[in-house]
């Protein structure tokens, strides 16, 4: 339980910062969709708060209006009953009534003044009957709107209301004083003050009905602006997404529209290009082919559209284990291949054709999320035939497919290298056509061919599956005889002797035969490289010439004929440096006659050789090799060239 408590714990550690980071990812995509409608929604909200707050605020002045209006009033009321009655109880009312108009005049007059104080106008606006709930609004819509014509207005009947107030309060006094002075006034100035009294009514009251009239004008008319801005506002909330809406659909169509072309293009695209494309979902199921991938796996996409990648993507068996696919089938449907992978693969078609591709896998994603695979493959089935072929040209003989000499020489040297330790590697042998130059001079090059062509044929006839036979050059032929004894081998090289000897090539109508020369050497430890193989099998294939021809030999390393063969190999490099390095010399010798009489000289002519170290050598050590392998030409030159010069020289 712990363990699963602490994998729990991991998974959703792990899965936390994915799943915030594709939450903020959202919602800043949402945003950026967004945004006008919550600006203009979070306008409407705060203009419809703003308004609200207005109307408060103008529902709160006109109750303080009401209450000035009352104030006015009821002072004079009250004013007037103390003047009939003459009772404290009317004086106190009349007091407290006009303090209301005189409070809303000092609130007044701190708003009207350089540096308005909050304080002053609270208490003037709370001492006349305004609600506390309201004095903030009701300050906040004067002082906002002071220098408007909405709030000027009123203001301006307000003032014109109020300038009555002194002289309701000045004739107030003068009736206190009176009645504190003479309680029971007589009936004509008890008049007379009524009288003045009704004519401040009178006076005051346009004033009123004016400030009434304006205040509720202004109201309205902040009304119908809040009512403007509102609508306009839920016009424009209303409005904007159909606008919003319209350039998105705009937007979309035109996304639509280039998705399209470009979606055509990239089909047209994958249409056109050699490379076969194939895009997998996450189960290795394919989502598209193109026309590429469909000719080059010899299949239709509607029939393996529900079918695993195992089931139509198939490989040739013979060349690639079960094991070696299974691994790359799998790497494709994660989306990378091994190293091993990125080779050459020999797909197998349901028909049976066989073509040979390299493979490109990619992962596909959508939103940084895994969605399925791009596979890519190129037929390189035409490079891999031409690889082939520049291969086979540069190891094979044109003429006849043998292998050539390079190739004999690299797989004899493989040979050698892989049978140090055996006592017998198996053998080589060296076949030469005998008098094979009759038959290019009688007939041409193409009987020649011919011949060489029939030839190889033969000796192919009588190898085992293991040996391998090549031209060398010209008419020589050289074959390699892995892990056989050197009876074996000489009784197959005497098989292939008389099945040539047997071999006739009709041309022009005339009949050609020729045989074979084949020397014949065990592959023995002390033959440890191929430049001494090929020495020592050349020399005993030219025994079995200098012997008669048409014969096997055998080389036997104790051989005197042999041995001596090989020196004058080793002479034929010494001479040509000798000749490179002008080491020749010439001596005379005198020729004296046993006669008395004498004319002229004469002279013996001889020839030596300075070697490597500067010793004399006897030409009866050079000679017999310069003999057989045709260097005496060159030596005679050389001589009859040196000793005309010498004469010149003494003429």
């Amino acid at each position: 339980m712990a363990h699963d408590k602490t994998v729990y714990s991991r998974y959703k550690i792990s899965i936390m910062p994915i799943f915030l980071s594709e939450t903020t990812t959202r919602l800043r995509e949402s945003l950026r969709v967004a945004w006008p409608f919550l600006l203009l929604v979070l306008l409407q909200a705060v203009l419809a708060g703003a308004s609200i707050y207005a109307l408060s605020a103008v529902r709160a002045l006109t109750g303080g209006e009401v209450l000035w209006v009352l104030g006015q009033k009821d002072a004079l009321y009250y004013l007037d009953r103390y003047v009939e009655y003459g009772r404290e109880d009317d004086f106190r009312a009349y007091q407290n009534n006009l303090a209301i108009p005189l409070a809303e005049r000092d609130a007044r007059l701190s708003l009207e003044s350089a540096t308005p104080s909050y304080e002053v106008m609270r208490r003037g606006f709370i001492d006349a009957g305004n609600h506390p709930d309201d004095l903030e609004s009701v300050i906040w819509l004067l002082r906002t709107f002071w220098n408007f014509e909405l709030v000027r207005e009123p203001v301006r009947q307000w003032v014109i209301g109020e300038k009555y107030l002194d002289q309701v309060q000045a004739l107030a006094d003068e009736i206190r004083a009176a009645r504190q002075a003479d309680p029971l006034a007589g009936k004509a100035m008890v008049q007379q003050w009524r009288e003045q009294i009704d004519t401040l009514h009178r006076l005051m009251l346009p004033g009123i009905l004016a400030f009434n009239r304006s205040l509720g004008e202004s109201a309205r008319r902040i009304v119908v602006i809040l009512l403007v801005f509102n609508g306009l506002t839920a016009m424009a909330v209303v409005g904007l997404p159909l606008v919003r809406g319209g350039i998105l659909l705009q937007r979309q169509r035109k996304m639509e529209n280039d998705l399209l072309i470009e979606r055509q293009g990239a089909l047209l695209t994958l249409g056109s290009i050699a490379d076969g494309v194939i895009a997998l979902d996450t189960q290795g199921l394919p989502l598209y082919m193109n026309p590429a991938a469909k000719r080059m796996l010899g299949i239709r996409f509607r029939k393996v559209r529900q079918r695993g990648l195992a089931q139509w993507l198939r490989f040739d068996a013979s060349v690639h284990p079960a094991v070696e696919v299974a691994r790359l089938l799998d790497h494709v449907q994660q989306g990378e291949l091994a190293p091993e992978d990125k080779h050459s693969w020999h797909l197998l078609r349901p028909d049976g054709k066989r073509r040979v591709v390299q493979l490109t896998v990619s992962p596909l994603q959508v939103h940084g999320k895994f969605s399925g695979v791009g596979l890519v493959l190129r037929d390189v089935t035409r490079e891999k035939d031409y690889l082939d072929q520049i291969t086979w040209k540069a190891t094979h003989d044109d003429l006849t497919g043998l292998v050539n000499r390079r190739e004999f020489e690299r797989r004899l040297e493989a040979l050698l290298a892989s049978a140090k330790q055996a006592q017998s590697a198996g053998a080589v042998l060296y076949v030469d056509l005998d008098q094979f130059k009759v038959i290019n001079d009688t007939c041409g090059h193409q009987a020649g061919d011919a011949m060489l062509r029939k030839i190889s044929g033969e000796l192919q006839a009588n190898l085992r599956a293991d040996d391998v036979l090549a031209r060398l050059g010209g008419d020589e032929f050289g074959i390699l005889l892995p892990g056989c004894p050197p009876l074996v081998a000489l009784r197959l090289a005497e098989q292939m002797r008389l099945a040539v000897q047997a071999c006739k090539l009709q041309w022009d109508g005339q009949e050609f035969t020729t045989t074979l020369s084949i020397g014949l050497v065990e592959l023995t430890p002390e033959l440890d490289s191929v430049q001494e193989v090929l020495r020592v099998v050349d020399v005993a294939c030219y025994r079995a010439k200098e012997l008669g021809r048409n014969m096997v030999y055998l080389y036997q390393p104790d051989d005197a004929q042999v041995l001596q063969r090989v020196g004058h190999m080793h002479w034929v490099q010494r001479l040509r440096k000798a000749f490179a390095q002008d080491r020749f010399c010439l001596y005379a010798q005198a020729i004296a006659p046993l006669h008395s009489e004498r004319r002229g000289l004469h002279f013996e002519v001889l020839l030596r050789l300075h070697d490597e170290d500067g010793q004399l050598v006897p030409p009866g050590s050079f000679i017999p090799a310069a003999e057989t392998y045709g260097l005496m030409p060159d030596i005679d030159r050389w001589v009859v060239q040196h000793v005309f010069a010498r004469l010149a020289q003494h003429a």
